[in-house]
């Protein structure tokens, strides 16, 4: 019983990094002029996040075995990034419905500087960098290609450019270079039959 649940989980996994990273992808075209979210957009971004965090539980456990305490706090890490993707979100949903600029961002941040970083900028880079360290001890652990592992480190270090530059281009381009390694775990989460 134990053995069909973890390969169940497996396949669990690898649907939702698909499917979250597919929804990103998605995303990436449902900008505004000024280069952030539309109403729809965000809600696409709410939802890759959801797909993303169970696909985080099969990516952290890769490593669960060879880097103990890595794997955990990694983990932890994150889903303080996911948290804050989540956070943005909002942010974009909400700046569209009310139809309030960047402006109120910016007067928000003046007037609760702690909570705004808590909530939004401290755990915006958390989201790349969490990447960039999988990347990093993937490869050191040997459990992807060399290449793979070097391919999620470089997704990680672009998607920050992206989104801060509010290219488009730039986006999509970051979006596929996160879908390939991602894909191939997928793959590797869906053949294997092991415990």
């Amino acid at each position: 019983m134990q053995s069909k649940l973890s390969v169940f989980d497996k396949k669990f996994w690898a649907i939702c990094l698909i499917t979250g990273q597919s929804i990103v992808i998605i995303s990436s075209f449902f900008w505004n002029n000024n280069g952030r979210h539309t109403i729809n957009g965000s809600v696409m971004v709410f939802f890759s996040m959801l797909f993303l965090a169970v696909g985080m539980v099969g990516l952290f456990d890769k490593l669960k075995a060879i880097m103990p305490v890595y794997s955990r706090l990694g983990f932890f890490y994150a889903m303080y990034g996911i948290f804050g993707g989540v956070g943005f979100a909002y942010e974009g949903l909400y700046s569209n419905v009310f139809s309030v600029s960047q402006k109120i961002g910016i007067e928000a941040y003046q007037l609760f500087p702690t909570q705004m970083n808590l909530v939004l900028y401290w755990s915006g880079p958390a989201f790349p960098l969490t990447f960039l360290f999988l990347g990093i001890g993937y490869i050191r652990a040997k459990v992807v290609k060399w290449w793979v592992g070097a391919l999620l480190s470089v997704g990680g270090v672009t998607f920050p450019i992206s989104r801060i530059l509010r290219n488009e281009w730039l986006a999509h381009l970051n979006d596929i270079i996160m879908f390939i390694p991602l894909c191939i775990i997928a793959y590797q989460f869906w053949n294997d039959t092991e415990q």
